[in-house]
């Protein structure tokens, strides 16, 4: 059986941070959650979210959005190609 390595990305919602528990009960690693202020620049958040996406597609074979509330809208924004060469 192939053993797939997952990246776990999770956006957090509105006026939250990395340390919500939404984020912090997630037992799977690895997982990265990068704390952004959706009110101070809106438009740069997705140019951030969308480097760290490229990054992270770039180190493992399966990247997985997840998110909450606001966060959840932009993991469901970026569209993640799943027929990846290496997959």
């Amino acid at each position: 059986m192939k053993t797939t390595i997952r990246f776990y990305c999770f956006f957090h919602g509105l006026d939250s941070s990395h340390e919500t528990s939404k984020y912090t009960c997630i037992t799977r690693e690895p997982k990265y959650c990068q704390t952004v202020n959706y009110r101070e620049n809106f438009a740069e958040i997705f140019e951030i979210y969308d480097a760290l996406i490229r990054e992270k597609m770039t180190q493992y074979p399966r990247v997985v959005l997840a998110g909450h509330s606001l966060g959840g809208w932009f993991a469901n924004h970026f569209p993640i190609n799943t027929a990846c060469a290496h997959c």
